[in-house]
């Protein structure tokens, strides 16, 4: 429950406010409406706002010396505080974008070096048995489906995602779950203070720092297998000093991170293919035929053989298979997974050789460039009982996730690129196609600041347009509250200017979108929480049997603070 009333928003329901199309809210608490630009307030809760100045005020040796000079526990929270400080800040980050990602050519080396501060060797990774995945869209789907199918012929699984959702343990996960509080904290200092020890003016940033402590951590776990999904590209990304992995795979590639990993569709496959090594089987999905192009040139010049995972419908049992995770870009997640898990379970004895015809050229979905022929296609084989079980029990939560509230249906994807944000519009116009009419559909939006806002809204503008119309839109910042911080969810990697304005831009392009569609009323929310209350503030105007239907999507990190908004547990 909320402790704000909403009498002026009930007041403006009452009076028409379905009819009313580019009104901007700011609250609760304090609900207002505006025709023109809005002048913004302050969006971020206490303890997260980000820093805007051009660097820090101190450098990161001198912050961490100043917070761990003192007395402190050695809890999960501490662990995360500490994490916390390792976060590049916004001006960081734009100084790497504008170089291009230049400056991240000393990457591998460094992490490295890192990985030897913290008494480990390249070669111990060996002992890991690692699937390692790549690709724009789609990569951490592969992941968890690829894990969950290693679970089910008894192996002990470690799986290293990103980013998290509701707490930063789940990104590093064993047979599936997080690990508990007690061992992220445990393996945190294990990793954390002999990189102190060693050099404190001289730290790992965050996530390359959570890669070396997932190592230590299913290393000190004896897992049998580790799923490993990169970051960001592929070439540079910190999980790339893995040197001998036993399979690799390359999800869907689209338009992300233009500003580090290049403005093309082949300069991005690049990056992607970074993680290809000699001799180490490589399996992809169908890509457009530019991207692929670069794909096989790649693996012909690294050394190792590349191949296309086929429909899961033309696997002998795919048609049956049912997805925890649905539309039908998981099925070709769910493919790709089957490949990857397939190659490992051979390779390491665990089954038989593959069934199934190999070298067939590979039958591509009518979507796809024809010029892409060519790509010898992975052989099929039967997908087990086990395998089935798999697809059918893997967890993977704010991915296609439905959750059920009392009169509210919450339809929960991060897509974040225009590619996915199309295959969750498809799932959505499916999923949520029947409502009683006159119910309220509302969409719930942010985006990233470096992201085209207009671009990611246009499958579901598409929909409002289409058949599918949206009552109500609200554009929230990636802020979970403005009473309370979350120490999960802080984020220093964005400017305060940036969360200020990412909400206004999002509003900005829905209205032009949606100019000569249905109407749609537009809040614009102070965090999260807000949106919530928001929402069930519409409650009453529906009947018992009725059920509001909202789409949430657009930034991985605003699902995690609406899961967090939810009271949904970590999974």
């Amino acid at each position: 429950t909320h402790p704000h009333t909403h009498t002026k928003l009930s007041c403006m329901l009452c009076r028409g406010f379905s009819a009313v199309r580019s009104a901007v809210f700011r609250g609760p608490p304090a609900w207002t409406t505006c025709s023109g630009q809005l002048r913004s307030t302050a969006l971020h809760a206490p303890g997260h706002r980000p820093e805007s100045t051009p660097a820090r005020a101190v450098s990161m040796a001198a912050t961490l010396s100043t917070s761990f000079d003192t007395p402190r526990g050695r809890t999960y929270k501490d662990a995360v505080e500490a994490l916390n400080q390792l976060q590049s800040n916004s001006a960081a980050l734009a100084r790497q974008r504008a170089t291009g990602g230049r400056d991240m050519s000393k990457s591998i080396p460094e992490t490295i070096a890192f990985l030897n501060r913290t008494g480990l060797k390249v070669a111990d990774l060996q002992d890991l048995n690692v699937i390692h995945i790549a690709g724009t869209k789609g990569k951490g789907s592969t992941a968890a489906f690829s894990s969950s199918i290693l679970q089910q012929h008894g192996l002990r699984v470690g799986l290293f995602t990103s980013p998290h959702l509701i707490e930063a343990r789940e990104r590093i996960r064993i047979d599936g779950a997080p690990i508990s509080p007690e061992l992220f904290a445990d393996m945190f200092w294990k990793t954390f203070d002999p990189l102190m020890a060693s050099g404190a003016d001289n730290m790992p940033a965050y996530f390359r720092f959570l890669t070396l402590m997932a190592f230590h951590t299913f290393l000190d776990q004896k897992v049998d297998a580790v799923v490993l999904e990169v970051g960001m590209g592929g070439t540079y990304d910190a999980t790339n000093i893995v040197s001998q992995p036993v399979v690799c795979g390359i999800a869907s590639l689209g338009f992300d991170h233009l500003s580090i990993l290049g403005n093309t569709l082949p300069e991005i496959a690049a990056a992607k293919a970074g993680i290809m090594k000699p001799g180490v089987p490589v399996v992809t999905l169908p890509q457009r035929a530019d991207a692929m192009a670069t794909l096989v040139r790649h693996a012909a010049d690294v050394g190792c053989e590349l191949r296309l995972a086929p429909s899961l419908d033309s696997y002998p049992g795919g048609k049956d298979a049912t997805l925890a995770l649905k539309g039908d870009h998981h099925r070709w997640n769910a493919s790709l997974a089957l490949q990857l898990a397939h190659t490992w379970l051979c390779k390491q004895g665990v089954l038989t050789a593959a069934e199934g015809t190999s070298g067939k050229v590979a039958e591509l979905p009518t979507t796809v460039d024809s010029s892409a022929d060519g790509v010898a296609l992975a052989p099929s084989f039967t997908v087990s009982p086990l395998m089935q079980i798999a697809l059918a029990s893997c967890v993977w939560p704010g991915r296609s996730q439905v959750i059920e509230r009392p009169g509210i249906t919450y339809y929960v994807d991060g897509a974040h690129t225009p590619e996915s944000t199309q295959a969750c519009a498809d799932w959505f116009s499916v999923a949520a196609g029947k409502c009683t009419p006159g119910c309220p559909r509302v969409m719930i939006f942010n985006c990233g600041g470096d992201r085209d806002a207009a671009a990611l809204l246009q499958p579901y503008a598409a929909l409002h347009a289409g058949g599918l119309p949206f009552t109500h839109a609200a554009f929230c910042p990636n802020v979970v509250s403005q009473k309370r911080s979350y120490t999960d969810q802080s984020n220093m990697m964005v400017s305060a200017v940036c969360l200020d304005q990412q909400p206004e831009k999002a509003r900005s392009a829905w209205l032009q979108l949606t100019a000569d569609g249905p109407p749609c009323a537009m809040a614009q929310v102070r965090s999260i929480e807000d949106t919530v209350a928001w929402i069930e503030s519409l409650r009453p105007s529906v009947g018992p049997d009725d059920r509001i239907q909202v789409l949430v999507s657009g930034s991985l990190h605003l699902i995690g603070g609406m899961l967090l908004s939810l009271g949904c547990e970590v999974v």
